[in-house]
């Protein structure tokens, strides 16, 4: 019974959100009236106090994806407008729905990075699902068979399904996999990307997933490999690592890849998920 519990914990949780505590029952609902009146006013405000303000009203107004896409409009820098996004991210109600949201952007490189995003927690959301649905099947299925279930030694996990080698204990959560992002995003020099990352990620874990996302944001595989480099002590799931593979073309980056998963990784573990054991997933 206790399994059951926890389990059904995990899929309440998952379908609140992706890693964030967000306290939408705090947000003042507010009325289409008022919400225009708020955007009025937005019309005559400098670049720098519009951010400003934009900031502190999704702190105290509850939002919705429509709206949100609509206060977003009034910036004039992308920059700006990126930076507004992923604050307003932790405070927005059904987070999932701002995928199918048209999020206007004047550089497409912004709004892919963006959208990316998006999609990246949205699909998170539903892997934790899919996951504790999986493992309620498998209690039930267990409970008809007779077997002991207080009996089972389950581990918990913080990628969906994973057995496997673990390096860090946990990967960064959602929003500071988040921050991290945009960091990088908003750095316009590019020998300077690499030490944000270096900087922003000091002491905390990081997902394979995770890395291909930080990985997309850089142009040269220069940058890409001293990014790979410096991550690879901080990664959970240490067996999926080969999967960066994917953002190089030069053979010779692919083959020092190829050496380091291939003969390194175990002086990187600290743990190990094993194919017999019982898991849960559990986000972070």
């Amino acid at each position: 019974m206790k399994n059951l519990i926890t389990i059904l914990s995990f899929l309440c949780l998952a379908t609140i959100s992706f890693g964030q505590n967000i306290e939408t029952t705090n947000c003042t609902p507010i009325s289409n009236g008022h919400f225009k009146e708020v955007l009025t006013s937005f019309e005559v405000m400098s670049p720098t106090s519009l951010l400003e303000s934009a900031k502190i009203f999704v702190e105290k107004y509850c939002m919705d994806s429509d709206k949100l896409g609509e206060l977003s409009s009034y910036f004039d820098s992308d920059q700006d407008r990126i930076e507004f996004l992923y604050y307003a991210f932790s405070h927005t109600d059904n987070q999932s729905s701002l995928v199918n949201t048209n999020f206007h952007f004047e550089d497409e490189a912004y709004q892919e990075v963006f959208v990316s995003f998006l999609s990246d927690m949205h699909q998170n959301i539903s892997d934790g699902l899919h996951t504790t649905e999986q493992e309620i099947v498998e209690y039930q299925k267990a409970m008809e068979n007779g077997e002991d279930i207080e009996d089972y030694e389950v581990k918990v996990v913080y990628v969906p399904e994973y057995r496997g080698r673990i390096g860090h204990e946990k990967p960064m959560s959602s929003s500071d996999f988040f921050n991290v992002q945009r960091a990088i995003q908003l750095e316009s020099i590019s020998s300077e990307k690499v030490e944000v990352f270096i900087d922003q990620v000091e002491g905390k874990g990081i997902s394979v997933r995770q890395l291909n996302g930080i990985l997309s944001l850089y142009n040269y595989e220069n940058d890409k490999m001293k990014v790979f480099n410096n991550a690879i002590d901080k990664v959970y799931d240490l067996d999926n690592l080969s999967l960066v593979r994917t953002h190089f073309v030069n053979l010779f980056h692919k083959k020092e890849i190829d050496r380091i998963t291939h003969y390194e990784l175990d002086k990187y573990m600290t743990d190990q998920v094993k194919n017999d054991e019982h898991i849960e997933f559990q986000h972070y």
